[in-house]
């Protein structure tokens, strides 16, 4: 077999928001009904003590900088961790909470959670609703790493970001687990 045929075989590439040309190692439209999926299971609370402790060593990043963000986006907020976490924090007037399923976003709280009005918007994370340069402060805490187009991704939110703005993100890598890929 050719490279062309592995590559076929691993990968179904296509257009839309990713763009064209990139490879579609993710079904986005599969990932989302895995996503409602896992919002109505009701173990979930046990996956969610991860979810906090990244959101917590993320949101720590904050308090090296005395900079205000006005407005921020939690991109791929899952349940609402990084809401969590910076409520009470003081720093952050407005909060985006953007995430591919309609289910997980139901989770997430929404109003004024202590001092921060956050919002709920059902978007992909591969096309991201923000206007340029209209955001102070990105967060996106273990989605990243279900994302097709990465370089994309990240292109569209430092499009969102004001000139001096602050991306934040943390994703699983490579070697992450790498205790229990071995013992499979």
């Amino acid at each position: 077999l050719g490279d062309a045929n592995i590559h076929a075989r691993c990968f179904s590439t296509g257009i839309g928001a990713v763009g064209e040309g990139v490879p579609q190692v993710f079904n986005r439209t599969v990932k989302t009904v895995q996503r409602d999926s896992l919002a109505l299971r009701g173990d979930r609370h046990e996956y969610r003590r991860l979810r906090l402790e990244i959101a917590e060593r993320l949101t720590d990043k904050l308090l090296d900088t005395h900079k205000k963000f006005p407005m921020a986006a939690d991109v791929g907020c899952s349940d609402g961790a990084v809401l969590e976490t910076l409520a009470g924090r003081g720093g952050v007037q407005r909060l985006i909470q953007t995430d591919s399923s309609r289910k997980m976003l139901d989770h997430c709280r929404s109003g004024m959670v202590g001092d921060i009005e956050a919002v709920r918007v059902q978007a992909d994370e591969e096309a991201l609703p923000f206007p340029d340069e209209g955001l102070d402060l990105i967060l996106s805490n273990l989605s990243l790493h279900w994302i097709n187009d990465v370089p994309g991704t990240l292109m569209q939110m430092r499009r969102a970001l004001r000139p001096d703005g602050l991306l934040l993100a943390s994703m699983l890598g490579g070697d992450t687990l790498f205790e229990l890929r071995q013992s499979l």
